[in-house]
């Protein structure tokens, strides 16, 4: 089973219960540097997972492209293990010129960039849950629920992880029905 399928399927107090150990183990430490970054990666995953299952749900028609949305994950995942774990992390305060020189631009740019990435596909993945309750692709305007409840995920795992629940489960069972009604029809015999 995948790691995409396995986050998707746990209990809401289980993925909390991951998120909640993983930053109170979380230090100043290399330690906890390593979890903190592993923690963020759950997270990131977590997303990617909500966003690339609803997304299969959607008939073919009508699902948007997922390209972007993946390489943002990626760009994210790579992003936060070099800044952490090369760089050991770094904060914008008044005295990053200072400390960074020319350096500076090009973390702030590269900052930038990361938070429009997570921006990106936290809509994503909330856009995509959205369209599967609704029956329609939706806009911002109806999705912005799940858009707040995955961007402040201690809280709002408790909303998403239960409707993303909810819907594989609707889903399988459709799955299964309609398995079930394609193996007892008989097959037309194709010499009469």
């Amino acid at each position: 089973m995948k790691l995409t399928n396995i986050l998707v399927r746990v209990k809401d107090y289980q993925l909390f219960l991951i998120f909640l150990v993983s930053a109170l183990l979380a230090s100043g430490s290399v330690l906890g540097r390593i979890v903190g970054c592993l923690s963020f990666c759950v997270y990131i995953v977590w997303i990617y997972s909500i966003g690339s299952l609803m997304r299969e749900l959607i008939p073919n028609k009508l699902r948007p492209k997922i390209t972007y949305f993946r390489m943002s994950c990626l760009v994210l995942i790579v992003g936060t293990i070099v800044i952490l774990m090369i760089f050991g992390g770094y904060s914008i305060n008044q005295d990053n010129y200072k400390n960074y020189g020319k350096l500076f631009w090009v973390f702030l740019f590269i900052q930038l960039f990361l938070m429009w990435s997570l921006i990106y596909i936290v809509y994503f993945a909330a856009k995509m849950l959205m369209s599967i309750v609704e029956g329609e692709i939706v806009d911002f305007n109806k999705s912005y629920k799940f858009f707040f409840a995955i961007w402040i995920y201690p809280v709002g795992l408790w909303i998403v992880q239960p409707a993303v629940q909810r819907i594989l489960s609707q889903s399988a069972g459709q799955r299964k029905k309609m398995t079930i009604a394609n193996d007892s029809e008989e097959e037309p015999n194709p010499l009469l």
